[in-house]
Formats: C-alpha cells, sequence, structure tokens
C-alpha cells in the first residue's frame, strides 16, 4: 500500500514534516476595467435574474451568502479556446441586482499563468465573516496551480482585495477545484496527477489559514495533502464536491469511472482545529484528521454494476444533518434518474461506517433527470436538478427521506443548459447556466425559504449569542438551540432550550446558565442546524478570547 499523503505547516497549527510542499502568496491580480460595473435591476425579484451580461460564454456558477442575507457568485467566462477568466458578482438586495467585483484573470506563480482560470466555488465562513474562494489554473505554463482567496463579508472594501495564496500541484493538471470552511481556515479540494507517485487524477487538499484584513503577517502558511489509495481506491477521481454544514464532521464525495464500473466514493474528517493539528495517528504514521488518505471515515457510498451507472455526486450538510444527490441509471429503461443519501443526522463512531440511507429524488421514463445539486438546512433539504432543459426544484421535510413535488424555476422553457456544474445552491438560492439570450449566461432565483443562521457569539460573565433568520421566509417550527463547553468546565457545560419560530429578518438572543470553570474549552453554540465553535478561556464565571 502507499502512504504518499505529504503536507506543510500551516500557522502554529500544524507540524512541519519531511517532504513538505512550498507555498507563496501574491497579490491579487483583477481585470481592473470590469470592476464594479452594475448589473441592471430585473423585474420580479421572485422570477429569475441575469447575473452575467457577457456575450460570450459564462459557465458554472456558485453561489454562497453572508450572515446577513448578501449574496454571492462565482463563475467561468469562457473567452476563447485557451482563454477563461473568473468573474465574481454579489448582491446587496437580495439578489434583485447585481455588481461585478472582480474578474480574476493571473494566479501568476513560479512560471507563468496558462491564461485559462476556472473550478471555481465560494462559501461563507461566519465565524470571520468572509468569503473563501478557490479557482484553478489547471495547466499553467507546465505548472498547475490552485488559488485560494478571501474576501470580506460585508463588501464594505469591495476594491481592496486580500492577498491570493497558491499551492504548487506536482502534476501537470489541476481540477474540481471546491472549497469549504471550519474555524478560521478554508480547505480547498481538487483532483491532481501526482507524476512522482504514478498517480493518476487523485483526490487532494489543501488547508489555508485566514490572513487579518489589516495584517497580511497573520495566517498566511498552508498545508496540502494528497490521497496515495492506501485505504479508499478513488482514483481516477472525478466531479469531486465538498461541504461543512457546522457539525462534527466535514465531507467530501467524488466518482470513479473504470471501464464499464462507476461508483461514488465519500471521505469524511473532524472540523475541529484540535484534531485536524493533530500530527500523525493513522496508517504509517500519516496525520490521521488532516490527510484525506487516511481521514477516519470513508468508503463507496454506491457502486454501479451490470447495467447501473452512478454519477455526479453533490453534498451538503447542517450541523450533523448530510445529504449526498447523484446521478443513477435505471437497469429497466436506462434513463438517468436522482437518488439521495442521507444519514438521519447521525454521527458514526470512529472505526465505523456511515448509516447512509437512500431515497428516490426524481425518476421519469424514459426522460432523464440529471446533473443533481442539493442544500440542507436543519431537516430541510432542497435538491435541484435539470430534466428535458429546464431546472426543477423539490424539498424534503425530513433530512432526505420523502421528497415533495417538484417545481420549475426557469421560467423561459427548455433553456438550463444540460451539462455538470451547471446548477448550484444554497437553501435561499439557486444558479444556473441558461441560452435563452442565444449565448450561454448565468441566471439567479431566490427560493422563499427561512434561513436560520448564529451570530455575535459574545463572552464575559457567560456565553450568549444572537439567532437570526436571515431567510426570505418566516420560520414556521421551534428552533432547537445548544451552547456546549467542550474542557475544564464544572458548571454549566451544556445549555439547551428552544426559541418560538423566528419571522424573517427577526432574531433572538440565546444565553447559557451558570458557567463554571478554568483553563481552555471549545465552544459550540447550534440553532436550528447552524453552528458555531470557538476556542475560548474559562476563568471561573468568565469566557475569555470571544
Amino acid at each position: 500500500m502507499l502512504y504518499v499523503g505529504v503536507s506543510i505547516v500551516v500557522a502554529a497549527l500544524f507540524c512541519l514534516q519531511a517532504g513538505a510542499i512550498s507555498m507563496t502568496h501574491n497579490s491579487l491580480e483583477t481585470t481592473s476595467s470590469t470592476l464594479n460595473k452594475l448589473i441592471p435591476e430585473m423585474e420580479g425579484i421572485s422570477g429569475n435574474v441575469k447575473i452575467s451580461t457577457s456575450p460570450e460564454e459564462d459557465l458554472h456558477p456558485r453561489v454562497a451568502a453572508n450572515s446577513a442575507g448578501d449574496f454571492a457568485v462565482v463563475y467561468e467566462l469562457k473567452l476563447g479556446t485557451f482563454s477563461k477568466v473568473a468573474p465574481f458578482a454579489y448582491s446587496t438586495n437580495g439578489g434583485a441586482s447585481w455588481i461585478e467585483g472582480a474578474v480574476w484573470d493571473s494566479l501568476d506563480m513560479y512560471t507563468g499563468p496558462s491564461g485559462i482560470h476556472e473550478d471555481c466555488d465560494i462559501d461563507y465562513n461566519s465565524k470571520i465573516d468572509a468569503f473563501a474562494v478557490c479557482l484553478t489554473d489547471p495547466i499553467g505554463d507546465g505548472t498547475a496551480i490552485v488559488g485560494s482567496i478571501w474576501i470580506e463579508g460585508d463588501f464594505s472594501n469591495i476594491d481592496t482585495w486580500a492577498d491570493h495564496y497558491t499551492a504548487l500541484g506536482y502534476g501537470p493538471t489541476i481540477y474540481d477545484s471546491c472549497v469549504m470552511n471550519f474555524d478560521r481556515f478554508m480547505a480547498s479540494t481538487f483532483i491532481s496527477d501526482q507524476d512522482d507517485y504514478g498517480l493518476t487524477a487523485a483526490p487532494c487538499v489543501n488547508y489555508m489559514g485566514y490572513p487579518e484584513f489589516d495584517d497580511e503577517g497573520v495566517g498566511t502558511a498552508g498545508s496540502y495533502y494528497f490521497d496515495g489509495q492506501s485505504i479508499t481506491d478513488s482514483m481516477p477521481a472525478d466531479n469531486m464536491e465538498s461541504a461543512n454544514g457546522g457539525g462534527d464532521h466535514m465531507y467530501v464525495v467524488m466518482q470513479t469511472d473504470e471501464g464499464s464500473s462507476s461508483k461514488i466514493t465519500y471521505k469524511a474528517t473532524s472540523n475541529a482545529i484540535e484534531d485536524l493539528g493533530i500530527t500523525g495517528g493513522g496508517p504509517g504514521g500519516m496525520d490521521k484528521y488532516a490527510d484525506m488518505e487516511v481521514w477516519p471515515w470513508q468508503g463507496y457510498l454506491v457502486e454501479g454494476g451490470g447495467n447501473v451507472f452512478v454519477a455526479d455526486p453533490y453534498v451538503d450538510a447542517s450541523g450533523n444533518n448530510v445529504a449526498i444527490v447523484y446521478m443513477t441509471t435505471d437497469n429497466i429503461y436506462g434513463d438517468w434518474d436522482i437518488r439521495c443519501a442521507y444519514n438521519d443526522g447521525v454521527i458514526p463512531a470512529e472505526g465505523e461506517d456511515y448509516p447512509w440511507k437512500t431515497s428516490v429524488v426524481a425518476e421519469g421514463h424514459p426522460t432523464d433527470e440529471v446533473y443533481p445539486a442539493v442544500a440542507v438546512n436543519g431537516d430541510t433539504v432542497t435538491a435541484a436538478y435539470i430534466s428535458e432543459g429546464n431546472l426543477f426544484i423539490i424539498k424534503s421535510e425530513d433530512r432526505g427521506a420523502t421528497w415533495g413535488e417538484p417545481e420549475q424555476i426557469n421560467e423561459v422553457d427548455g433553456t438550463v443548459v444540460e451539462e455538470m456544474k451547471s446548477v448550484d445552491m444554497i437553501s435561499s438560492a439557486v444558479v444556473w447556466t441558461d441560452n435563452r439570450d442565444g449565448d450561454k449566461n448565468i441566471y439567479f432565483a431566490d427560493m422563499p425559504a427561512p434561513m436560520v443562521t448564529v451570530q455575535s457569539v459574545s463572552g464575559g460573565f457567560g456565553v450568549s449569542a444572537v439567532v437570526a433568520n436571515v431567510g426570505s421566509a418566516d420560520a414556521t417550527t421551534d428552533i432547537s438551540w445548544s451552547i456546549d463547553l467542550d474542557g475544564s468546565v464544572f458548571v454549566g457545560a451544556h445549555t439547551e432550550g428552544t426559541i418560538p419560530p423566528l419571522a424573517a429578518g427577526s432574531s433572538e438572543t440565546i444565553k447559557a446558565g451558570f458557567i463554571l470553570g478554568i483553563g481552555k474549552a471549545t465552544l459550540t453554540v447550534t440553532a436550528g442546524g447552524a453552528a458555531q465553535t470557538a476556542e475560548v478561556t474559562v476563568l471561573g464565571p468568565f469566557v475569555l478570547g470571544l
């Protein structure tokens, strides 16, 4: 078995190992002539809103929202056969109008860029109020690059961007990058050849610390691992996706096709910074929680066989509720259908497999249902898929066990582009590639839904936090919450309760009971499936470090 995962230091948290890969950071380069261009407001926010206006091809959109409910979208703009740039657009009025904030067109590093910048992804980190963005230069000038970028969450300094940080891949290509957040870090996952070890299309992960926007010297180091297939054989990997819903684990899924067989692999690890900072502990001395090769939970979610093929997985999580949607062929009719694997909120102990259950999201014969996406918010799971050129949304209120009736989202029939990564979603919005205008453009639609977030966690004498509904619809059920301190806390380590349903735009403050302890502790605040964690110091009844 090959043990070839390697790492480098993440500032003060991940230990330096032999065979470390060097990292660098460069100033972010943008196309200044395109900055802050207003994309006109479209009539009817409940309808379809056009984000991109270029006559060239706009592809593969990704969407995220901050704690205030503002939206950000990244996508690819194809200017020619060997030319792509990566625009970033944002909206502060619920998606009614959009501003183009930047166009990334250079990840120049070592040997120069190739002119292709693609595989964008975006995720929001509520703890530090920042968006994490990743994208790739897939072939470089002999060197492939994955770029990791932080953007301030309130867009107040939209022209003053944080530096971007780039990791050097060993192989000639990097692709399928995606990003998720934990604590003050982002984890960018991607696929790359590792020629030195004879690995083709191997899964990889790059951890990157958050740089203080007013202090470039903080958190600028990173750590990079790749999977040598010593536990789960997922090469050649394709269609990688990742998610961290603020629960105990973060997740990666990917597809593998070999000849006439296909399978979908899942991998999960702890998202606690104290676990990820532990060196060793895994097979061959590899880092048990940080090294994707030996993450404690991994295996095959589903395997095709005979006339059945599986493809295009997409994962999302909210707290400990996890849902994975994917395409599968029907062994009778041969068309593509959509399935969901869900865990019913159960997180297994180390050494145990995830207790995946499976449900049917969409199937219609002989039509194809393809290229799904999924968003999880508490017990509500919302899936999107394409069928006959139309985009459909369908909901489950029981974590993915049963599903309601699909609703068509695109207002012009048959205009949704049927291709991988054409659709992305969060619980309050969906974006997709649409050709109703005669070329490929990015469109947006809001999905009226409650969106519960944990905001403004504060300490001092005890702990309090603001729970807010930043969605566009009222919550309809009571919201369960808890405040937990894991450490040397003798009194008040756990407090829980419920608050009445929150109307859209409203909030309520929750408080822990009396706390007494001494020393370091991990604080976790959860509400309605959303969560915030922090490392704190408890001195008697006082909680410090927030």
